[in-house]
């Protein structure tokens, strides 16, 4: 899922525009008015340190949030071009061939072709046992679906 990105200038503008940022200006516009100008200078000083604090957690927290992003995302070993590769499970395609091994994520629907597996599919059925899978022979139930977590083999 793509996420548009605003240019950080637009960012920061954005936190002078709101109740408080109104609040503030307003506040300025009436020590302009009554030629208080040390009030003035006070009031528009705490709308910029406000607007730059604010400004530097957000995007401090925007950055947290992309590293999860990138660490949640689920990858593939994949035999492609004779060698084993690690990919982004998005980019898998039928016919692909991936190793799963023990506390990996499932990534797409597969079929084992060879050695025996234990998956937990609760997420999935909701069954609070493991299913054990083995090389399909065109049998449902030896297939193993994206998003389990292999538990043994």
């Amino acid at each position: 899922m793509a996420q548009k990105k605003e240019h950080p200038v637009f960012k920061f503008l954005q936190k002078f525009w709101g109740i408080s940022a109104w609040m503030l200006e307003l506040i300025m516009v009436l020590s302009a008015v009554l030629r208080k100008f040390s009030d003035l200078a006070v009031v528009g000083a705490l709308l910029v340190i406000n607007a730059v604090l604010s400004f530097m957690q957000e995007h401090r927290a925007a950055g947290v949030v992309e590293a999860l992003r990138k660490r949640l995302q689920v990858s593939a070993r994949v035999r492609r071009e004779s060698s084993w590769q690690v990919i982004p499970a998005r980019e898998l395609v039928p016919g692909d061939i991936v190793r799963v091994r023990p506390g990996d994520i499932v990534p797409a629907d597969v079929k084992l072709l060879t050695g025996a597996l234990s998956i937990d599919e609760s997420a999935l059925t909701g069954e609070s046992k493991d299913a054990d899978k083995g090389p399909a022979v065109c049998s449902r139930r030896d297939l193993s679906f994206g998003g389990a977590k292999a538990t043994a083999w």
